[in-house]
């Protein structure tokens, strides 16, 4: 089940560093005598993110939603129907791979309730080239777990663990990650590249 990360200093500032948005919202919420759009110059940075932690517990729920990469956001070895690419030159350069058709709106539909998006990658690709991938089309990415970051901090055995960076659910289109899911008893969802429904089947295993 989807759960609240919220109670802690630290958790506050994260939430507000990934949907800052749904945390501004809540911070009027908690602070609302003092609030200027930001409870760090309001009430204190510490006793605002505070408030605005205690507050979340009583905010809907949201998930840390990780995604792989190859196959299931992007084309590798197989093909299916991508997004347009950038109209701008430059952002044809920074975004040379383009997204699978649904990409966009799927995450942004995530991040409206608040929902967290992380990357999974069994590939090398920096954090920062993964993150760029979805600057342009202005998906903030709060985590990029790759290759090396998984193998420096894994130690079941797996090709992904998701529990190990505080992840609900994992999107794949890799049957091996179904049958670790199934064993490690993490939570996943098979996406096949050639799924025509794939977003709708995100979205209700997001709400289930």
């Amino acid at each position: 089940m989807p759960r609240v990360r919220a109670g802690s200093y630290r958790s506050a500032l994260n939430y507000r560093r990934c949907s800052s948005f749904t945390y501004q919202a809540v911070c009027s919420q908690a602070c609302p005598d003092n609030y200027k759009g930001d409870c760090s110059q309001s009430v204190g940075r510490q006793a605002g993110a505070e408030l605005a932690a205690a507050t979340l517990l009583h905010y809907p729920t949201f998930m840390r939603i990780a995604f792989d990469l190859d196959d299931t956001l992007i084309p590798s070895v197989y093909d299916f129907p991508t997004e347009q690419p950038p109209r701008l030159l430059l952002g044809r350069l920074l975004a040379n791979v383009p997204l699978r058709l649904g990409t966009t709106r799927l995450l942004r539909t995530l991040t409206g309730p608040g929902h967290e998006l992380w990357i999974y990658t069994t590939s090398y690709r920096s954090p920062f080239q993964v993150r760029q991938l979805f600057n342009i089309p202005g998906i903030r990415i709060c985590g990029v777990v790759n290759g090396d970051i998984h193998s420096r901090s894994v130690r079941q055995g797996c090709s992904k663990y998701p529990p190990a960076f505080g992840i609900d659910l994992l999107v794949d289109d890799s049957p091996g990650v179904m049958m670790e899911a199934e064993r490690l008893g993490f939570r996943a969802i098979l996406i096949r590249p050639d799924d025509e429904n794939w977003v709708q089947a995100v979205l209700e295993a997001v709400e289930s």
